[in-house]
């Protein structure tokens, strides 16, 4: 619950300190997505349904944001959006359903982030778990892992990172499945990715959803323009940060 409190007030804070210095964090309004993903639709008297000539009164409407915390870390990721207003339209009653054929489920622009303690351990072996949650290509990758304590570690690395990235898509785990894409990092340039913290590594997205071949090809497109990070607060910690974020170009152009 502290954590939980401690997000929100970080998040209002720093949103606010965005959105200009007459913006106070009690005046910033949100609502949810259709999977309750947060998103800001007013900062103090503007509204969504408001519009101003003052530049800094319509900061509000290009920020993106994603906050997590797990213990001893809160973490708020924020991004800017290329002078667009965030969609209204999106904005409904939890677990309402989007159709496979929206490939980026909108996205655009969008961020998220996910934080966990690479050495925590949950009840279920880490084999047990990534067999239920992850993608086939996955778990073969785990298994792979000889060493006990370097598997478990590499799968709460995977999972943050599909964590995520379904974050920024805004749909959570239930709405898309770790099972539909896969995420691996390891050496050589790939396509959409970018470098892993300090260890040199890459990071690799592959969609695998949609029921048909067009949706399917629709989805393997957004691959190209997310930008996944694998990052330690600390070298000596055994804390992590993944970042994914919607950028503006496809990853195998220049930036």
């Amino acid at each position: 619950l502290r954590q939980a409190t401690h997000s929100k007030a970080l998040m209002r804070w720093v949103l606010a300190r965005y959105c200009g210095g007459k913006v106070h964090p009690a005046d910033l309004r949100f609502a949810h997505g259709e999977h309750g993903k947060p998103r800001l639709v007013g900062a103090g008297d503007a509204t969504s349904s408001s519009s101003s000539d003052d530049g800094d009164g319509d900061a509000w409407r290009r920020i993106r944001f994603s906050v997590s915390h797990t213990n001893r870390l809160v973490v708020l990721a924020v991004t800017s959006a290329p002078g667009i207003e965030p969609p209204t339209s999106g904005m409904k009653p939890r677990g309402s359903a989007t159709p496979l054929a929206s490939p980026g489920w909108g996205a655009e622009f969008e961020v998220g982030v996910d934080c966990e303690d690479e050495l925590r351990r949950t009840s279920a072996a880490a084999d047990k778990l990534a067999g239920r949650w992850l993608s086939p290509l996955e778990h073969d990758a785990l298994k792979a892992i000889g060493d006990d304590t370097a598997r478990a570690a590499s799968f709460m690395r995977t999972w943050t990172l599909k964590e995520s990235y379904v974050k920024a898509l805004g749909t959570g785990i239930a709405a898309h499945p770790f099972g539909r894409f896969d995420v691996s990092f390891g050496n050589g340039e790939v396509r959409g990715s970018i470098p892993v913290g300090s260890e040199g590594g890459r990071i690799t997205l592959t969609e695998r959803s949609g029921t048909s071949d067009a949706e399917r090809r629709a989805w393997a497109a957004t691959e190209r323009r997310w930008r996944m990070a694998l990052l330690k607060p600390r070298g000596d910690d055994s804390l992590l940060i993944a970042v994914c974020a919607h950028a503006a170009v496809d990853g195998d152009e220049d930036e």
